[in-house]
């Protein structure tokens, strides 16, 4: 598994909440700027639940994280969302 850390400033253009085996609320984002859109944005169970009221679309975040890489597929997992 590679690893890189990364900052990327955002607006949130698409959440999808998924409950997890023990029955918590996480979710995936689809987030863009003026270059590019990215999917594959991964928020887990407590930084999710932490920061529900700041992760809506059309707000304009400050993600930082890392990338992995599994079984040939590329996340961003997110370690700290601000509001900007």
């Amino acid at each position: 598994v590679s690893q890189s850390r990364y900052k990327i400033a955002s607006i949130i253009k698409r959440i999808k909440v998924h409950k997890t085996k023990k029955g918590e609320d996480m979710c995936f984002l689809t987030v863009e700027d003026d270059t590019a859109q990215l999917e594959n944005i991964v928020v887990f169970p407590e930084l999710y639940g932490q920061n529900k009221d700041i992760i809506y679309e059309d707000a304009t975040v400050l993600l930082t994280g890392k990338t992995e890489v599994k079984d040939q597929r590329k996340s961003f997992i997110v370690e700290s969302v601000f509001l900007i």
